[in-house]
């Protein structure tokens, strides 16, 4: 719905961000979970890997690095 901008527009007018949050069933539970599952997807993350680039420079300096 949201690459729609007509329903997009309807959508601000109808919903409020309460009727958003209960609608998708988010809380702060939610975003506790997220962030716990998220710091357990980095710890498993190689050292070669560096964390904050994106995936293309890191496959770029890779294949120059490695061929």
């Amino acid at each position: 719905m949201g690459h729609h901008a007509p329903s997009t527009d309807l959508a601000r007018q109808i919903f409020a961000e309460d009727d958003w949050v209960e609608i998708a069933d988010i809380d702060q539970h939610y975003f506790r979970k997220e962030e716990a599952l998220y710091e357990s997807v980095l710890q498993t993350r190689p050292g070669s890997v560096p964390l904050g680039q994106g995936a293309t420079e890191y496959v770029t300096e890779y294949r120059r690095d490695h061929g």
